[in-house]
């Protein structure tokens, strides 16, 4: 195409005006020199090639079509086509569509698959399952803002950022002989949860977690709650009223301080990370001991006692700040971990020896997304089951 074909600017908005306004059919415009339908055609053709790749994940093409309307527009300054010439147009388009191959290519390579680039799977959000002590079970999930239930004049709110409040009534706090009733909050694969307890302790418990508690400490020695999965605590301080965490084989005692529990029953571990104060962990037969902040004790299933490490506890909490913090971690480890908060199972073909990963990623970020980050190392590769919700990996 000639250059000297479109030295009016006018000419280049006429015809961009028309291409935006072509949704799904193409229109002759009669009204179009021939130098101007040449442009539109070629444009078209651009666009059309451009959508022809839209199978790859991530990749909005609407937007970068629309990035190239706006590079292909003249500034209102410009006059003449010399300063913005189509074939620098042309050259950019070129590179644009070049990557666009390579990415495919390489997402090939790596084992992507693009049958199921449009049905990625999304992180979790706040989802969980209340059960009451009646064996009345409330979906918080689906439940709206505001007041819950009453339970012997005890007020359970859903506020309005996700959280489970508790809040008692002055008649609750002074009965120190009431019956004690138990009440048990699920986070499903792919939900996480906070919630108040009626002391105003905060916890936050993480994917495939439960915990179970007293829906008022008045009349309780100490205040005791039951975990199984994972919750970061923000304990408030009652004088000669200790707040225990009881799990399988193991209790963590404290006063008043900041900690996360890791307790998994597939992990083969429990682990509790200090952040603040003071807190003893109980492991029964394999001993005790007091932390200090930033240690942690970690606990093996398959033996070897109770040991007690020196960590980044930021690391340890990072799931309750939204990320993933790998740091010299296993393969199988991280993928315990995304298959809780995806909701999806994994298989594996190969034994995956020595495959240790460093690195920080949202949990917002979409499944193929993380697993693209796993595979640009060009260990591994990996293929989606949609139907069957599984990821299958695959040694490279």
């Amino acid at each position: 195409m000639d250059k000297n074909y479109f030295e009016n600017q006018s000419q280049w908005e006429k015809v961009l005006a028309i291409l935006n306004q072509e949704q799904d059919q193409q229109v002759d415009h009669t009204d179009l020199s021939p130098e101007e339908r040449d442009l539109l055609t070629e444009l078209r053709q651009i666009k059309a090639l451009s959508e022809s790749y839209t199978e790859i994940h991530d990749f909005n093409t609407d937007a970068k079509w629309h990035e190239l309307r706006l590079q292909l527009q003249p500034s209102k300054t410009i006059k003449k086509l010399w300063d913005v010439t189509w074939i620098k147009y042309a050259a950019a388009i070129l590179i644009f569509l070049s990557a666009l191959i390579y990415l495919k290519v390489h997402r090939d390579k790596t084992g992507f698959n693009t049958s199921t680039a449009q049905k990625d799977f999304q992180p979790g959000g706040n989802k969980a399952i209340l059960t009451l002590a009646n064996g009345k079970k409330i979906s918080l999930t689906d439940a709206q803002n505001g007041q819950l239930t009453k339970e012997s004049d005890i007020i359970i709110t859903k506020s309005k950022d996700g959280q489970l409040v508790y809040t008692m009534a002055p008649s609750v706090i002074a009965n120190k002989t009431a019956q004690i009733n138990f009440n048990t909050i699920e986070t499903p694969k792919g939900g996480q949860y906070q919630v108040n307890l009626p002391d105003g302790t905060k916890v936050w418990l993480n994917a495939s977690s439960s915990l179970k508690f007293p829906s008022s400490f008045a009349s309780a020695k100490e205040r005791t709650v039951t975990l199984n999965g994972e919750a970061y605590f923000e304990v408030v301080h009652l004088n000669n009223k200790p707040f225990k965490v009881k799990m399988k084989g193991y209790d963590v005692k404290v006063l008043g301080t900041s900690f996360n529990i890791s307790n998994y029953e597939n992990d083969g571990f429990i682990a509790t990370s200090l952040l603040t104060g003071s807190v003893m962990v109980d492991a029964k037969k394999n001993g005790d001991v007091v932390l200090v902040p930033g240690q942690q004790a970690y606990l093996d299933a398959k033996g070897g006692g109770l040991q007690v490490n020196t960590i980044d506890v930021n690391n340890a909490v990072a799931w309750k700040n939204g990320d993933f913090v790998f740091e010299k971690a296993h393969l199988f480890s991280i993928m315990k971990k995304i298959e809780r908060w995806y909701d999806i199972d994994v298989i594996y073909e190969g034994s995956f020896k020595g495959f240790n990963y460093s690195g920080q990623v949202s949990r917002q970020q979409s499944l193929i997304t993380v697993l693209d980050m796993l595979a640009a190392t060009g260990r591994m590769k990996y293929k989606i089951n949609v139907q069957r919700k599984e990821v299958i990996l695959m040694e490279n």
